[in-house]
């Protein structure tokens, strides 16, 4: 008796955890990149010293950014600084000429984590260099090899880790609920001895 309290407890854990994980997703899911520094596509006569990125909400701290020169070579310099919902890279010099990509991940105050990039060029570019800026709105996206590089974890937020987490409870819960289902009909069964062992027992006392 006292088994099947806990299985339905732990089962109604699992459930509230789905549930809270499943309508926190979408509200924090609506930071969004309003503006850029330089702007995504843009063609530039040098290398600027800084990129910049805006969102529509207050950032956390971290925030970490990646600039990429067309060599592969990374020109990011220090750590990336936060003020309000804007998040600023210092960019070291360089004399080369090409399409250069900037790749963030940022956190939002209600820790939503928020990966992209945008690609500027600077001096003649090819035409078959070009790479454009991935995802909806201006150059925010998904990740790339630069986007992975700035963001690490692979993108894990947290509604989405107790998502998981609830749906692990819930599927557990649910197994030894089954399995002791199955017990209780097995020592039920008057062909099982065990059945027969505990029919003996009771009628003895």
């Amino acid at each position: 008796m006292r088994f099947g309290v806990l299985m339905k407890k732990v089962l109604l854990l699992g459930v509230l955890v789905l549930v809270v994980a499943g309508t926190t997703a979408p509200a924090s899911a609506d930071v969004e990149l309003v503006a850029t520094v330089p702007a995504s596509g843009a063609a530039l006569d040098a290398v600027p010293t800084e990129v910049s990125f805006t969102f529509d909400a207050e950032l956390s701290a971290p925030a970490y950014v990646v600039v990429t020169a067309p060599d592969g070579s990374a020109l990011a310099t220090g750590d990336a600084t936060i003020d309000g919902a804007t998040v600023t890279q210092a960019v070291g010099p360089s004399d080369q000429h090409g399409v250069f990509v900037a790749a963030y991940r940022v956190v939002s105050s209600d820790g939503h984590q928020m990966t992209g990039q945008i690609n500027f060029s600077v001096g003649e570019v090819a035409a078959q260099t070009s790479v454009p800026s991935t995802g909806s709105g201006e150059g925010s996206g998904t990740s790339t090899d630069s986007a992975a590089a700035a963001t690490g974890t692979g993108g894990w937020s947290w509604p989405g880790v107790r998502f998981w987490v609830g749906f692990g409870l819930f599927a557990g819960a649910a197994a030894l609920w089954l399995a002791s289902l199955r017990g209780r009909t097995a020592t039920s069964d008057p062909s099982d001895p065990r059945s027969l062992t505990a029919d003996r027992a009771q009628r003895s006392t």
